[in-house]
């Protein structure tokens, strides 16, 4: 990088920084501080929502007083390959997967192209504050962070200032588009478990060598022309509004950045006082009550006495002064000098060209005007660039409310760092990266009606956590829709079914069974058993008292043998309780209850029609990726599988703790368990627990209806970090505004939709989605369950291997 050029250097308005303020100074005593803005769905807001949004922006415009100068500024910026590949692809693990993982690199990146080119786009509000020295401006932006951060948190957004190395680096990717720049970033993991990301930046290093922040930031040159200027190998062209319509919509801000280019845009701001305001209103109003008096003597000289003989726009002028004037006194209007800057970034001036046509395309749209800058484009770029250092002299006069509806909120984006690609944002067309183990809990479901996709993006989002991390996948299957993706993963698939091989004891008890070490894990079992006979009575009234306490005298008489000095020893796998053990129990009790219970539980043991979880356990799973597939268990036994499952589950969550790994398990037509209260219970609980022990829970399933009559799944739903919902029915719809307090907007997305689109909920936010998965690759196969595909496929792999013989035989 060239840093002796001094016009380039001079170019660049910094007249020095304070890395021990953290702060910019771009003139002498006026120093400069920059805030990340958070985005929210403003867009897809209710009505009643985006009233609020709007007036909460309103008071934070009003918030700044006539000593400070401030600025909105969306940068569009280009994405660093290394910066994709750092956060989003799945990196390679030298394994027999690295196949899979290239496969999905490629659609991750066919996304970023089909939708903003590399595009991403930052939100910046910048403050400027005269101050005598850097401490005392120290001090005055400590307490402006504290209330803009308050200000935006009531919003649903956030200010979050800068450190200066991260504000470097900002204006670095400005004046350098095309290099990289020499902050550092250091990752580290913060005391929750969390990752956190600092940057830095050598200052000593920097004065050592006699440079200047100015010289760092430089490019290599700066050549400006009337209508253009170059920045090292790229070109760039600032352009100012220069006209705005009466009115114009709270989506203009968020039209006008919506593009698919390098561009930034700046809204210089300088807040008015109210005393200048109030003489600029009554000079204005004086101005106009003079033309009207002069109109109306001219009338009387005509022989008319009213105010027919004035122009009529003189009359509206005047109306619209005192409207002003009352506005400032009785609903806080404020008054603002402001001024529109953007600059256009290109690789070459055909380009640049074409950009600057579609930008002035899109103000027309709006009824705005915009243009080319002439012979001003070091003045215009200066203006553009977050420092609150407007050159523009020419600035307009709005009201509070009129500079609000440059509201720089649109639609939530969800990129966190360590997280998994769940598609793209339906109306930023960029990435959502999601990381559901950074959320205040783990829990998820994914709602859709048949054919939405549900499965299918519950799949892609097993696949990727099983190649992007250590983790166990455990999928309870009810359809034989997972085989294929355990197949292709080499998982396991487990059958449960009645006269099968594979048997799951509900009465087993592995060592640290239950969550807590205090807690006996004997009274735990017992506990769990009284909801496995609530799920084989199947009774409206559930289970008395009496057949409670029964039931957990004969668990505990069970476990009696293996209990040395109140503590439960290990028990051999040959000596463990089973549910005929209980039977047999509970027949030799004298209780009228026992005898029932045995009676009833006699078709689940021994040599009963139902007996599938009546032996010992003699399921040992390896596997990273388990199915348990219970297609052909029967209705009767199904919930009661499920049941025991995710029992046998949670033995593996607590197992996985104890080395550090976490256990991912998806449950479809989890509807079934909300069927009776004790598995309901049961469920709640598992899902409750599971964040401390690792456990990341997703519930599957198409009848929403039937889970909504549950009040233990409606309060699981409100309280999830995680949900997908696809296209919905209308009663389904209508639940769902409901309980997530969905606005029409938000409802549109899940209406008649395509399949793989819906709404993405985070447990405070909603983002639009859509899924589009390229059908030309191995991972596809696995993860439809479109039955005239899987045909398809079956019949070409057949083809395939008929082929190959013939083959083979020419050949020998």
């Amino acid at each position: 990088m060239n840093i002796n050029i001094s016009t380039t250097q001079k170019t660049i308005r910094i007249s020095g920084v304070y890395e021990k303020y953290g702060l910019i100074e771009t003139s002498k005593g006026r120093f400069v501080k920059i805030y990340r803005l958070g985005d929210n769905n403003y867009l897809t807001a209710m009505e009643e929502e985006q009233a609020q949004i709007y007036e909460g922006y309103r008071k934070v415009l009003n918030s700044f007083g006539s000593n400070v100068d401030f600025a909105i500024t969306i940068f569009n910026r280009a994405i660093n390959e290394n910066e994709v590949s750092e956060d989003v692809l799945i990196k390679e693990a030298g394994d027999e997967w690295d196949y899979l993982r290239k496969q999905m690199n490629t659609i991750i990146l066919d996304r970023i192209k089909e939708g903003k080119n590399g595009i991403v786009k930052a939100k910046y509000l910048s403050v400027s504050v005269e101050s005598k020295t850097p401490k005392k401006a120290f001090d005055e932006f400590s307490r402006i962070s504290n209330d803009l951060n308050k200000s935006f948190e009531k919003i649903g957004s956030f200010a979050i200032p800068l450190t200066l190395p991260e504000e470097i680096e900002i204006l670095y990717d400005i004046f350098n588009d095309d290099d990289t720049f020499l902050v550092q970033t250091h990752r580290t993991v913060d005391d929750k478990g969390q990752l956190k990301e600092e940057k830095s930046f050598d200052f000593e290093n920097m004065r050592s060598q006699g440079l200047t922040i100015n010289d760092l930031l430089a490019p290599s040159s700066f050549t400006f022309e009337p209508r253009y200027m170059t920045m090292g190998n790229k070109f760039a062209r600032t352009l100012r509004v220069t006209q705005l319509p009466s009115r114009l919509s709270d989506e203009f801000l968020t039209n006008v950045t919506d593009m698919n280019f390098s561009l930034l845009t700046t809204i210089n701001i300088h807040p008015i006082s109210a005393k200048q305001a109030d003489a600029l209103v009554a000079k204005n109003l004086s101005f106009i009550r003079d033309e009207k008096k002069r109109a109306l003597q001219a009338g009387q000289k005509a022989g008319i006495y009213d105010d027919s003989y004035v122009d009529p726009k003189i009359l509206d002028r005047e109306a619209e002064a005192l409207a002003l004037r009352d506005a400032m006194h009785t609903r806080d209007e404020h008054l603002f000098e402001t001024s529109i800057t953007v600059t256009i970034f290109a690789e070459n001036k055909e380009q640049l060209d074409e950009y600057t046509e579609t930008i002035i395309t899109e103000y027309k749209k709006a009824a705005a005007t915009i243009n080319v800058m002439i012979n001003q484009q070091e003045e215009g770029f200066n203006s553009t660039l977050p420092l609150c250092n407007s050159q523009i002299r020419d600035r307009r006069t709005l009201t509070t409310s009129s500079a609000a509806i440059f509201i720089p909120f649109s639609t939530l984006e969800l990129n966190d760092k360590s997280g998994i690609n769940y598609s793209c944002n339906l109306i930023s067309k960029n990435l959502i990266v999601y990381d559901r183990m950074s959320s205040n809990n783990f829990n998820g479901f994914v709602l859709g009606s048949p054919g939405s996709g549900k499965s299918f993006i519950s799949k892609v989002e097993m696949l990727s956590v099983f190649l992007k991390t250590n983790a166990d996948i455990i999928v309870i299957d009810p359809e034989d829709e997972y085989t294929a993706l355990a197949t292709m993963l080499g998982g396991e698939v487990i059958k449960i079914m009645p006269d099968g091989k594979s048997h799951i004891n509900p009465l087993e008890i592995v060592n640290s069974y239950e969550l807590e070490d205090e807690t006996n894990p004997v009274n735990a079992k017992a506990d769990f058993v009284l909801k496995v006979m609530e799920c084989i009575l199947s009774s409206p009234f559930g289970i008395d008292s009496i057949q409670q306490t029964i039931i957990d005298e004969c668990v505990q008489e069970l476990f009696e043998p293996f209990v040395v000095n109140g503590r439960l020893r290990d028990i051999p796998e040959d000596e463990m309780p089973t549910l005929t053990d209980l039977q047999f129990l509970l027949a030799k009790r004298r209780e009228p209850e026992a005898r029932s219970l045995a009676m009833a539980l006699k078709l689940y043991t021994g040599k009963g029609s139902l007996n599938t979880f009546g032996f010992k356990t003699n399921v040992k799973t390896r596997s990273r990726f388990v199915v348990y597939q219970i297609r052909d268990i029967g209705d009767r036994l199904k919930s009661l599988a499920m049941l025991t499952i995710l029992d046998h589950i949670w033995n593996r969550i607590v197992t996985n703790r104890k080395v550090g790994k976490n256990t991912w398990f998806f449950v479809d037509e989890i509807y079934l368990l909300f069927q009776n209260e004790y598995s309901a219970t049961f469920l709640n609980t598992l899902f409750r627990r599971a964040r401390k022990y690792g456990g990341v829970p997703t519930g599957i399933t198409q009848n929403v209806s039937s889970l909504l009559e549950s009040p233990t799944a409606r309060d699981m739903l409100q309280n999830c970090c995680y949900l997908a919902i696809l296209s919905q029915s209308g009663p389904d719809r209508e639940r769902l505004r409901e309980i997530l307090n969905l606005s029409d907007t938000q409802v549109s997305y899940i209406t008649n939709a395509p399949r793989g689109q819906g709404l993405l909920y985070t447990g405070a936010n909603l983002v639009p989605f859509y899924s589009r998965f390229p059908k030309g690759n191995d991972i596809y196969k696995a993860l439809t369950s479109d039955l005239k595909e899987i045909k398809a496929f079956e019949e070409m792999e057949k083809r395939e291997e008929v082929r190959a013989k013939k083959e083979l035989k020419r050949l020998i």
